[in-house]
């Protein structure tokens, strides 16, 4: 409870300067905000502004603390209309901003990339990613695309653009993986094969021929391969 028996600091100071608890309730507010304000808090010190000038820089301020320098230009410039016009427009823009960071935030905590095979064993991936991230991935798909559309133009072969998309994809793996971004992959590949069947030449029973996190693998049998155990 406040001093002299108010229910709050706003009444009690309203009694003392003869205002409502309202306007009280104002000063209170702009005093608080001005603690983090100090470049504003010293303006209202020095007489610099009014104080209905003051509670218009620190209320947009307080919600956007990187504007507090061009508020007080605004207000040394421009009459108590401007300056109330420019501080709504960086509430909107601190709102504007503050919801995309949310957004944002939002998207990366959910973000994934998964794969799936179809019944053909080709593969499908799905990814969910940020609109920066979305755009990153999808211009550097879309420059490396355009040079194997090139080149299909010099050759007379034309496919879908969807297919040179999916070429770029693959050819940006390369890139992480050889350096070479040529489209044709050379990555280490570890096939899991029983002892037994690979010196038999092909699987039988419980016996596995398997590259790992992958299906079974659907090959002819292992002898026409010309594997030799190790």
């Amino acid at each position: 409870m406040a001093p002299g028996g108010h229910k709050t600091p706003a009444s009690f100071l309203a009694e003392k300067t003869g205002t409502t608890d309202s306007e009280a309730g104002g000063v209170l507010e702009t005093a608080r905000q001005l603690a983090e304000l100090p470049d504003t808090a010293a303006c209202l010190k020095w007489g610099h502004f009014s104080h209905e000038q003051v509670k218009e820089i620190a209320s947009a301020a307080t919600v956007h603390p990187g504007a507090e320098g061009e508020l007080i230009e605004a207000a040394a410039r421009s009459g108590l209309k401007g300056l109330k016009t420019r501080c709504q427009r960086t509430k909107a823009l601190a709102s504007w901003e503050n919801d995309e960071v949310g957004r944002e935030n939002a998207i990366r905590k959910s973000r994934f990339l998964r794969r799936r095979l179809d019944p053909d064993g080709a593969v499908r991936i799905e990814a969910r990613l940020t609109p920066a991230d979305g755009a990153r991935i999808m211009e550097a798909i879309k420059a490396k695309a355009g040079v194997f559309y090139d080149e299909a133009r010099s050759t007379g072969l034309f496919e879908s653009m969807s297919s040179y998309l999916a070429d770029g994809l693959v050819s940006l793996a390369d890139d992480a993986v050889c350096g070479s971004g040529t489209g044709i992959a050379k990555p280490t590949v570890v096939l899991r094969v029983d002892l037994a069947a690979l010196t038999r030449g092909e699987v039988e029973g419980d016996e596995v021929c398997e590259i790992p996190g992958w299906d079974p693998c659907p090959w002819p049998p292992l002898a026409e391969r010309s594997a030799t155990p190790s």
